[in-house]
């Protein structure tokens, strides 16, 4: 008996196929690109005067962790209003413990983290979603900050450099080191957003201090 080879099927040209349920966005060349979902973390106590505006900030991520350390004030009924917010309650053991608690919880792959004083500007969202379309090999990212004080931006003593990791990958960064001072590394690629802090006086209960706004922004 003769073997013949297979006939080989006629080829076809390849179409690159994205999911119909993946986000759309507009990248910087102005063509449109389906992007990867992102959680985004939001820790909180008694932060009702805040935290509306925190989240109008993130409407466009795919999934909000309120982490709530057993506010008094209407905080949690105020982010339940929004869509796409699952509102969580552990008690605070410190600024790290909150946010790693909270990345073991998040449902996709990359993860933005704020405090609820933060504010993510259109600027800095179209930045982060270009990178989300297309993230290449990197998989963290600092954002500058900059300080306003009572109106007026503070920029000099050191608070000009500041850099924070707030935007990255799970599962190459996974934690957050120590109980007090929340910072990823090593440090991700730096970003053109910057954060923008404004501070406010405010009664903060058993703490009497400042509310620190930070904004980010491009």
């Amino acid at each position: 008996m003769t073997a013949y080879p297979a006939p080989v099927p006629a080829q076809t040209p390849h179409r690159e196929r994205r999911p119909a349920s993946l986000p759309q966005v507009l990248v910087d060349e102005g063509r449109p690109k389906y992007r990867r979902r992102v959680s985004a973390i939001v820790t909180t106590y008694n932060e009702a005067d805040a935290i509306a505006d925190c989240l109008e900030s993130l409407t466009w991520c795919d999934e909000i962790l309120v982490v709530d350390s057993n506010s008094t004030d209407a905080t949690c009924e105020i982010a339940r209003r929004y869509d796409h917010v699952r509102v969580l309650h552990r008690e605070y053991f410190g600024a790290a413990s909150q946010k790693n608690w909270a990345i073991d919880r998040c449902r996709h792959e990359w993860v933005l983290i704020l405090d609820a004083d933060e504010r993510v500007t259109p600027k800095l969202r179209r930045e982060l979603e270009n990178i989300l379309a297309a993230p290449g090999s990197q998989t963290a990212f600092a954002i500058r900050r900059r300080t306003y004080a009572l109106g007026d931006e503070v920029r000099f003593s050191g608070w000009q450099h500041d850099r924070v990791v707030r935007f990255f990958r799970r599962g190459v960064h996974t934690r957050l080191h120590t109980r007090f001072y929340h910072k990823l590394h090593p440090l991700g690629q730096k970003l053109h957003g910057f954060l923008l802090e404004v501070v406010l006086g405010r009664n903060q209960g058993k703490n009497q201090g400042v509310l620190v706004k930070i904004v980010l922004a491009k």
